[in-house]
């Protein structure tokens, strides 16, 4: 299953440094010129954009666009059964048996890999060549993904994505707004230094004003 492409996109990025588009290549990254660095295997495929953005583009498919593919007539009846689901909203996984790990068998992969690529090859059957995006060419990817780097779940950007919220709420200007991230990360990380000796302090019974004294 390794990467048989990466002779041809090599071709591709010599001749993209020439600033000819090919197939859809219009240059190199800087991140090509890291000695020993190859692109084809130190970066791949990501959970959340790969696998939850071809789903918003089947759903698109399916509930706005017409075609023998098309649910629009029972968009209506799918959305009042979503509505009817309810759980408590404490229950954040079902139970499983103690017999049950995450544990992602050889033959599961090959076996995912295989039906993959049958639905890429096949994918035009039903709908138009059009609606083929470079994240469906991805799926074609995701075995080799899981066998290099571990299950999908495990390098997602969720932890980033949700971090740039968290950086979000520091700015709070139009002006000036990288000095004033810059500034207000540093306030949060003092006041949680600051915390950090409080807590310390009043474990181990120290007075506070001498252990700021100190630092």
């Amino acid at each position: 299953m390794e990467d048989q492409g990466s002779e041809a996109r090599r071709t591709q990025i010599e001749t993209g440094r020439n600033l000819k588009p090919v197939k859809g290549v219009k240059g190199t990254t800087e991140l090509s010129k890291i000695p020993g660095c190859d692109r084809s295997t130190a970066f791949f495929p990501e959970y959340m954009h790969l696998i939850l953005c071809l789903l918003k583009e089947f759903m698109t498919l399916w509930f706005e666009k017409d075609g023998p593919w098309s649910l629009k007539e029972y968009r209506d009846a799918i959305n009042e059964s979503l509505k009817k689901i309810s759980v408590p909203d404490f229950v954040t996984r079902i139970p499983r048996s103690t017999e049950d790990f995450d544990c992602i068998p050889e033959s599961d992969v090959i076996k995912a890999n295989l039906l993959l690529r049958v639905f890429c090859r096949t994918f035009a059957v039903l709908y138009k060549h059009d609606y083929y995006t470079y994240y469906m060419h991805q799926l074609c990817h995701l075995a080799l993904t899981v066998q290099r780097h571990g299950p999908l779940h495990c390098n997602s950007a969720f932890m980033f994505e949700s971090f740039n919220g968290t950086l979000a709420k520091f700015i709070h200007g139009t002006k000036n707004q990288g000095k004033e991230l810059v500034n207000n990360i540093r306030i949060a990380f003092g006041v949680e230094a600051v915390r950090a000796r409080v807590l310390y302090c009043s474990a181990a019974n120290k007075p506070l004003t001498a252990e700021l004294e100190m630092k």
